[in-house]
């Protein structure tokens, strides 16, 4: 199921590992790319959700949203991979420049 199992996690750790995963994606894009993205709004299918309430009714409402949020960063994610693919690629074609 993507990035976090939501079954074994309350919701604030789930948004918490989402935050800090997405921290860190945004580092290695250029705030042109994050627009580009629409990372601005990848969190908008949290809005109007409250992770202190957290039981079996609101449960496919996380599950939805945690979905629609990894579907969101399915382009960001292709595009880091890209760069450091590249970036890999030049290392390699400049092997004293690894150490």
């Amino acid at each position: 199921m993507g990035i976090v199992q939501i079954s074994n996690n309350t919701h604030e750790n789930v948004l918490l590992r989402l935050r800090t995963v997405h921290d860190h994606l945004l580092h290695l894009l250029a705030p042109s790319e994050q627009q580009e993205l629409g990372l601005g709004t990848v969190f908008s299918p949290f809005l109007g959700l409250h992770p202190l309430h957290h039981n079996p009714y609101t449960e496919p409402l996380w599950k939805a949203a945690v979905s629609q949020y990894e579907r969101g960063m399915v382009p960001a994610e292709l595009k880091i991979a890209g760069k450091l693919r590249n970036k890999f690629h030049q290392l390699e074609a400049q092997p004293h420049q690894v150490s």
